[in-house]
């Protein structure tokens, strides 16, 4: 017996690497392999209808147990899917695989009591105020009575009822399309600092707030 040259761990052969470690990056025998289209669809004819056992999701589960992504790793599956888009038929699919799956269950057979989804946090009250992920210490959430539905509606008549970043127009009778704060200080009501987003593009504000604010102020000097 000896440890792996990599993660220390014990190897049960007498490799220098443990299996984990040895089909790893350079290390693994398909890395920078490209496989053809007609072995892809070999491989996804083969794997169709075919779904793993309970005894070895139960398995896959208690090997993820615990374990936290570094911020390298985040960092790399972050830009993996950078531009990636996932087109309506996709979207479509992933839809009739879901409704399929969960036909004729309960929400409490698909969420357990103790379930520790976003969903359930939720609906149980666990992510208000300071659990919210969105929180941010010291910011004033409250609205001063001047942002009210008239202004409101001068910005989205100004914007022609369209989101300025998606290009979504507002319905007849659908949802009211948001006003945001370009500067996020929610104080400041000028007309210049009030942009129409619809609400997809506007939770999408809520995170990496410089970059949203320098790119609204350089869209409107265009």
């Amino acid at each position: 017996m000896s440890n792996c040259i990599d993660c220390n761990t014990e190897t049960k052969g007498c490799g220098l690497r443990c299996t984990s470690c040895a089909h790893k990056g350079k290390f693994n025998f398909n890395s920078g392999k490209q496989f053809s289209k007609e072995h892809r669809e070999k491989i996804s004819k083969s794997l169709k209808g075919k779904h793993p056992s309970l005894e070895t999701r139960l398995k896959q589960s208690l090997v993820h147990k615990d374990k936290v992504c570094s911020a390298a790793t985040k960092l790399k599956m972050s830009l993996s899917h950078k531009g990636h888009v996932v087109t309506e038929e996709t979207k479509r699919k992933i839809g009739k695989g879901n409704s399929i799956a969960n036909k004729g269950k309960k929400l409490k057979d698909i969420h357990k009591v103790d379930c520790t989804c976003s969903f359930c946090k939720s609906k149980r009250g666990e992510l208000k105020g300071k659990n919210s992920y969105n929180y941010i210490e010291g910011l004033d959430r409250k609205y001063p009575l001047t942002f009210d539905s008239t202004l409101k509606e001068q910005i989205r008549t100004r914007d022609a009822y369209t989101c300025q970043e998606c290009g979504f127009i507002q319905l007849e009778d659908g949802r009211l399309l948001d006003i945001h704060h370009i500067d996020y200080d929610k104080n400041n009501n000028n007309e210049d600092n009030l942009i129409t987003l619809c609400r997809n593009c506007h939770v999408k504000t809520n995170y990496n707030r410089e970059h949203w604010e320098n790119y609204f102020n350089k869209k409107g000097e265009l």
